[in-house]
């Protein structure tokens, strides 16, 4: 194969490899140039950037590149951290730790978050491993600021706090600061001159709920001057805001100020770490489910703290009641979420929409009728009350007749086959799927 000349000519070999959401994630803010020699130099944009290159991705970046290179040509790669003449720049010496005591002082009440307690899976390894990095640059603060983007509910304050608690166990009693906008906002609206002297004080500084920083205009003029000296000093200097934030709105320097930091993004939860989640809380407060009331939970509620509140509410029924959660006591105690919530799907919305699909009346679904096509959309409905509820077997058949959790299993089981297997079905389910789906995001 002929040698790629470009960096565009490497992506589109790597693009059969893997997907584009991949390569925009760890390829594209690479640099390439290619010597007459043959050597292929890659360029980081930052230190924390290349660490976790060298740890997650680069001996397969190698092994993938080697039969478009050939044996003749080699990868070097340049850090930012090394000087022109190749030699390390020497690293500041951390002060003196002080201590976990420092940090439980410091967050209060918000010391349980650690990266320890922080559950994700391979879709969040690339912002935990930043944080993790950043955290232990409390001497050396090379990007400053560091930003943490993400939707609600995806775990931004707790990283956020997970890397102010770090700092804080090294670092002498109060050299950390760690606030909401609201209360920094606060702080400042009292004193202005004394919140700048307070601030420049901090070791580090650590600001929750960036996305409302457009409404205090006075603020943000502060924080462009406390950024630019932190910058300076290298201080860290850490802001959690949602990805949505309207940066427009914000004062011009302090926007520009942000968008020269480092950015990470944090993504919603899955399944797979709602349940993790769940069990997790679970465990902390002692609270006993089966597995499929767990399931149901994570697959009904997308927001860790109303997991968290589901699981508190549990065991204060426990606590109350000494004796067993059953099921029915259960489904109350998120039939009183989902009302919160309001987002919810329920078993007779999915009816009615399989019903009016089929062109049939919801009673032909839910009763006893024996035709193809009303058996049919029964085990669909069944199916996706399952899948999109996590409704437990014996619950579900309640909505259709009193039919027992041995024919709901049967028709789950069916039709998942089917959805594998007979493209009319996928389209169908997938159809439904989104429209509920669609509608409670």
């Amino acid at each position: 194969m002929e040698l790629p000349l470009n960096k565009q000519r490497i992506r589109d070999y790597l693009r059969t490899l893997h997907s584009d959401a991949d390569l925009k994630a760890w390829f594209d803010p690479l640099h390439f140039s290619l010597a007459e020699s043959g050597v292929l130099e890659v360029r980081f944009p930052h230190a924390l950037f290349s660490r976790w290159f060298d740890k997650e991705q680069r001996k397969r970046f190698e092994r993938e590149l080697s039969p478009v290179l050939g044996a003749a040509s080699r990868i070097v790669f340049t850090k930012p951290e090394m000087a022109r003449n190749g030699a390390a720049k020497p690293r500041k010496s951390a002060p003196d730790a002080s201590g976990p005591d420092a940090a439980l002082e410091m967050l209060g009440e918000n010391a349980q978050y650690s990266f320890d307690a922080f559950i994700y899976n391979k879709k969040n390894e690339f912002p935990v491993t930043m944080a993790r990095e950043f955290a232990a640059s409390v001497a050396d603060a090379s990007y400053v600021p560091f930003i943490i983007c993400g939707k609600g509910s995806c775990g931004k304050t707790h990283l956020l706090r997970a890397i102010a608690g770090t700092m804080a166990a090294r670092l002498p009693a109060g050299a950390v600061y760690c606030a909401t906008v609201e209360e920094a906002e606060a702080l400042h609206r009292e004193n202005p001159v004394a919140f700048k002297r307070k601030m420049m004080r901090h070791k580090a500084i650590f600001l929750d709920n960036g996305q409302n920083l457009a409404l205090y205009p006075e603020l943000q003029q502060e924080l462009v001057f406390i950024a630019e000296k932190f910058k300076e000093k290298k201080k860290p200097l850490v802001i959690a805001l949602d990805d949505s934030t309207d940066q427009s709105a914000l004062n011009p320097r302090l926007r520009s100020r942000l968008e020269s930091g480092l950015s990470v993004t944090v993504k919603k939860p899955d399944l797979d770490v709602r349940l993790r989640y769940a069990k997790a809380q679970c465990a902390v407060h002692r609270v006993h489910l089966k597995k499929e009331l767990l399931l149901s939970i994570a697959q009904r509620f997308h927001a860790l703290p109303t997991i968290q509140g589901i699981i508190l509410k549990a065991s204060a029924f426990l606590q109350n009641t000494a004796k067993a959660l059953t099921e029915a006591d259960m489904e109350k105690l998120l039939a009183g979420t989902d009302a919160l919530t309001g987002k919810r799907p329920t078993p007779q919305a999915i009816i009615n929409q399989v019903a009016e699909n089929f062109a049939l009346s919801p009673e032909d679904i839910t009763g006893n009728d024996r035709r193809a096509e009303a058996v049919r959309a029964r085990q669909i409905a069944m199916y996706l009350c399952r899948e999109l509820l996590g409704t437990p077997y014996s619950s579900l058949g309640a909505y259709f007749n009193g039919k027992n959790h041995a024919t709901i299993i049967y028709a789950h089981k069916k039709i998942e086959k089917l959805v594998k297997s007979d493209k009319d079905t996928n389209k169908f389910v997938a159809k439904i799927r989104k429209k509920f789906l669609t509608a409670s995001s």
